[in-house]
């Protein structure tokens, strides 16, 4: 990567690589015109992608205000080999479409339970696509996580960029591809990690 000299040059001693693969597998149900039932289920792998790294399940509601905008609620379950966490996520989503671009927010407040201490997060992601056909969209998107309640140093903990495709099948089965390079920051021990993600979306 374009970015990993200097950033090797910068915390040669403290920041660490890693490979990983992480499946999603996603299923909506309508329950009315503005209203959807949410579950989802992630294996992620770490260690070059020969270790099982975590879990995750989700369940939750999806609210449509409007054309533009959305809201969903989930339970997150994680576990992983030695410990699970349970939290839970508000999501606001708006998104703006011109032809066929399409630039769309995530505003999202994460609490986490089950670690030493309760972590508390607000994430922003920005996403940019562009429709080339009917079925297929590359994208492009970055986020940045912040901690919301925290008194020991920076709070910027993490940030994530995006580049893949979605593809769809047809008007309920969607699969997306993509590469994720993940860096951790203002913490002990950070890794930056390079991810193959693959995501597979049916709704009913």
């Amino acid at each position: 990567m374009l970015l990993s000299p200097a950033i090797k040059t910068i915390h040669a001693e403290e920041l660490t690589y890693d490979d990983e693969l992480w499946t999603e597998y996603e299923i909506t149900s309508s329950i009315s015109k503005r209203f959807d039932f949410k579950i989802g289920q992630q294996v992620r792998f770490d260690e070059g992608i020969t270790k099982f790294k975590s879990s995750l399940t989700d369940i939750g509601f999806r609210y449509k205000l409007s054309k533009y905008f959305r809201f969903t609620s989930l339970y997150r379950l994680k576990r992983f080999p030695d410990k699970t966490q349970h939290g839970f996520h508000l999501n606001f989503y708006s998104k703006i479409s011109y032809k066929k671009f399409e630039f769309a927010h995530r505003l999202r407040y994460q609490k986490k339970y089950g670690s030493k201490r309760d972590q508390d997060y607000v994430r922003n992601r920005l996403t940019f696509k562009y429709r080339i056909s009917k079925r297929f969209r590359p994208f492009t998107a970055s986020e940045i996580y912040y901690r919301t309640f925290y008194d020991r140093g920076d709070r910027f903990s993490k940030s994530r960029f995006y580049l893949g495709g979605e593809y769809k099948f047809d008007k309920r089965r969607a699969i997306r591809i993509y590469y994720l390079l993940q860096r951790e920051m203002n913490m002990k021990n950070p890794v930056q990690a390079n991810i193959l993600g693959i995501s597979y979306a049916v709704d009913f």
